[in-house]
């Protein structure tokens, strides 16, 4: 079950290879220009169903390691952590081998991928996110508090409604300021998020907070 693989283990097991490939490159004194990257970072794309847990790059000094004397050992030491790799341009990708742990590592790393794509200033929220949440619903409450009250903002951008979001702190309930354009009069719309389970109610007192005190409201937007 890949459920016994929580993401601190996952992230552990990612920590404990990198510090023992740079503790045995020091041991060879090959470690020079070398260091770690993610996959969201060099290749900024979608992880796939085998999924790249982290990026070596080298120098010329550690080139036996992956094609001279030392590769077996190398091998070996990798191995012993429960992964392979690929050489890639002066990279190695390192993956999980296959079984239970493969499969949480590529859904730890599809949830970091569709998180990043929560971003305030995306033109669009894309279409990946709709197809994740209507695949998995119940991961909408996996998002915190900000990356939630920036989807629903997306959202209601997509749908056509100029919108303003709020500070995330202070701002006296209002996450969300939504304008609605009409020839009659401009709609300003006060919007609070809240990601609660559905077994959860949502209490008067959250209610109360987002009622009116006779502040005025404005809307940071130019016609």
């Amino acid at each position: 079950m890949t459920d016994s693989f929580d993401d601190r283990t996952l992230e552990r097991d990612i920590r404990q290879l990198e510090q023992a490939i740079e503790a045995w490159a020091l041991t060879h004194d090959i470690w020079s220009d070398c260091g770690f990257t993610t996959y969201a970072k060099h290749v900024k794309a979608e992880p796939g169903d085998e999924p790249v847990v982290t990026i070596l790059y080298f120098g010329s000094d550690f080139e036996p390691a992956v094609i001279g004397d030392l590769d077996l050992e190398f091998w070996e030491l990798v191995h012993s952590y429960g992964f392979h790799y690929e050489q890639s341009w002066g990279s190695l990708h390192f993956y999980p081998d296959e079984g239970p742990r493969c499969k949480a590592f590529a859904r730890y790393f599809r949830w970091q991928w569709i998180c990043s794509l929560v971003q305030q200033d995306f033109a669009d929220v894309h279409e990946e996110l709709y197809g994740h949440f209507a695949a998995r619903p119940d991961d909408l409450h996996r998002l915190d508090w900000r990356q939630y009250e920036i989807l629903i903002s997306r959202i209601l951008q997509t749908q056509g409604f100029e919108t303003e979001l709020g500070p995330g702190r202070g701002d006296g309930g209002v996450d969300i300021r939504l304008l609605q354009r009409d020839p009659l009069g401009d709609i300003l719309t006060l919007v609070q998020c809240k990601n609660y389970a559905p077994k959860n109610r949502i209490g008067l007192e959250a209610v109360q907070a987002l009622f009116w005190d006779g502040t005025p409201q404005h809307f940071d937007l130019c016609d």
